[in-house]
C-alpha cells in the first residue's frame, strides 16, 4: 500500500478510535526502522470493556475499508490487544499496561504521524 492510501486509512482509524473516546492516540511511522510493519497506532482505554470496544471499532473500520486482519492477539482482560493488518499494527492498551510497556519510548526514533 502506498503512503497516501495509508494516510487515508490511518485517518479513518484515528477518527474511529476518537469516536470511541480512545485516549492519547499516537501514530508512528516505523517503516524505516523495522521490517515488521509500516505504522503503529497506539491508544489506551479506561478499562477492559473500553479496550474491547476500541478493538471492535478498529476491526469494523478495517473491514469497511476492505482491509483484513493478518493476526490478532490479546484481550481487554489481559490489558493489551494487538491487531495486525498487513503492516499496520494497532496496539490497544489499558492505562497501566501502556505505561508498563512504554512503546513510545521503545520506538522513540520513529516519526510521529500528524493527521489533519
Amino acid at each position: 500500500m502506498d503512503k497516501n492510501n495509508y494516510k487515508e486509512l490511518l485517518s479513518k482509524l484515528h477518527h474511529a478510535l476518537d469516536d470511541k473516546l480512545g485516549i492519547d492516540v499516537l501514530i508512528l511511522d516505523i517503516s524505516e526502522l523495522s521490517s515488521i510493519g509500516d505504522y503503529f497506532i497506539i491508544v489506551n482505554g479506561n478499562n477492559e470493556n473500553h479496550v474491547n470496544a476500541l478493538a471492535s471499532s478498529v476491526k469494523e473500520e478495517l473491514h469497511k475499508n476492505g482491509h483484513g486482519l493478518l493476526h490478532s492477539e490479546g484481550t481487554g482482560e489481559s490489558g493489551w490487544i494487538l491487531l495486525d493488518s498487513y503492516g499496520l499494527i494497532v496496539h490497544i492498551f489499558d492505562k497501566d499496561t501502556r505505561e508498563f510497556y512504554n512503546l513510545e519510548k521503545m520506538w522513540n526514533d520513529a516519526k510521529r504521524v500528524e493527521l489533519m
